[in-house]
């Protein structure tokens, strides 16, 4: 909370904050096979993000109902990664430092389904949700920043 106290502090008058993170849902894992088919695999297991997220949600709403941002306009969206092959996928949730778990089982079924085929992809799906806020002016009684 008292980064978002903070960030506050340096948002001029009139300043926004945009708050963007996942929706606290397993991301289902899908093959896309000739482009025409696909066929979902499983889900990732992403507890611990689960459980950061609500703690986000949580210190987001204690801000808001204090009166320091007020939240203006929220949207859900879904943000799909495409990966040419399993090993660009774990290449790309290597470098990113990934902690979800992915199921073995997900990982031997994407690289069968997209070896019988002669073009395909992997994809990921994840449900964002982006809150945007405007700067409150504080709790009441509270001396007005500038």
């Amino acid at each position: 909370m008292d980064v978002l106290q903070r960030i506050h502090r340096w948002l001029r008058r009139g300043g926004l904050l945009l708050d963007l993170h996942p929706e606290p849902e397993q991301p289902p894992v899908e093959v896309t096979l000739d482009g025409i088919r696909n066929v979902y695999l499983g889900r990732i297991d992403t507890t611990a993000l689960i459980g950061n997220i609500h703690g986000a949600r949580a210190a987001l709403r204690s801000v808001v109902e204090a009166g320091w941002f007020e939240r203006e306009r929220a949207v859900v969206f879904d943000f799909v990664s495409h990966f040419p092959g399993v090993d660009e996928w774990l290449q790309h949730r290597e470098k990113r430092r990934s902690s979800s778990v992915v199921d073995r089982a997900i990982i031997v079924s994407a690289r069968s389904a997209l070896s019988a085929v002669t073009s395909g992809d992997l994809q990921v799906s994840e449900r964002v949700l982006a809150t945007r806020f405007k700067r409150g002016h504080g709790p009441r009684g509270a001396p007005r920043l500038p």
